[in-house]
């Protein structure tokens, strides 16, 4: 194989995406749970449709990119002949920046689906290090909706192509309980390690403080269905509310979160 190949995904590689159980962005971390789950989501969504490519250096998997018609994907978008890019990302191999090479690696993707579709639609987030709004517009995706510091972003391949567009969210986190004293709410998908992560790290935090002080929800967000019955604002498939409030998960330590939960 090349030095630097850009492979399509199918069912026979799928387990070489890198998030994936020994994978070279999760191997040798400590996750908190079993996140084999992983390669059994990923697997589901290429029978449902998902494409993407994974991208090689000498011969060890160091990055990917996953798109799906944008009607079938778990994402809370509507669109015809569209396709969704689910997500990318990219392990150092070599010197070059991880930007850079995340960037010529959605250059391959786009190349490679745009004979079969009429445009691709991107969630791309105010946030230097994933899914940058800067690389996307570098790529030539305009905004056309926000949610706070989400934006829809589009791509279209061909004149009058129809524009996508985020799915009305109805859902509304549970603010009030008569019997407890806490309430935590908590969405998270199998598609990735750190959201399983998360989710094991919050349930072990309330069984610390105890199920008779807390009421804890956690929602499963691995489908379409489940994506715009639990649709939040701005999305995500990793949240988090406490009484109500949205609070971060990313960056705040399992002491911070119990503190929060106390007060």
């Amino acid at each position: 194989m090349e030095d630097n190949a850009y492979v399509p995904l199918n069912g026979d590689n799928v387990e070489d995406i890198i998030c994936c159980p020994g994978g070279t962005e999760v191997k040798n971390k400590a996750f908190k749970g079993d996140i084999s789950p992983v390669l059994r989501w990923k697997r589901d969504m290429v029978s449902m449709g998902m494409e993407g490519v994974i991208q090689y250096c000498n011969d060890v998997p160091v990055g990917f990119a996953e798109y799906m018609p944008t009607d079938k994907a778990p994402m809370p978008l509507e669109g015809s002949g569209t396709c969704t890019l689910i997500c990318f990302h990219w392990k150092n191999c070599d010197d070059r920046k991880h930007l850079d090479m995340e960037l010529e690696l959605l250059r391959h993707t786009i190349e490679m689906c745009k004979g079969d579709y009429e445009g691709m639609a991107a969630l791309a987030w105010d946030h230097p290090v994933h899914f940058p709004i800067s690389m996307m517009e570098k790529l030539g995706f305009v905004t056309l909706d926000k949610q706070e510091y989400i934006q829809l972003m589009w791509l279209p391949f061909k004149d009058g192509a129809e524009e996508p567009g985020f799915v009305d969210s109805t859902y509304i986190p549970v603010k009030e309980s008569s019997s407890r004293e806490v309430i935590i709410e908590q969405g998270y998908s199998n598609r990735c390690p750190y959201s399983i992560h998360n989710a094991n790290r919050v349930k072990g935090i309330v069984e610390e403080i105890g199920r008779e002080r807390v009421e804890y929800h956690l929602h499963t967000i691995d489908t379409r269905e489940e994506a715009i019955r639990f649709a939040v604002s701005p999305w995500s498939w990793d949240w988090l509310y406490v009484n109500g409030k949205a609070s971060e998960l990313f960056g705040v330590s399992d002491g911070e979160l119990k503190r929060l939960f106390l007060e």
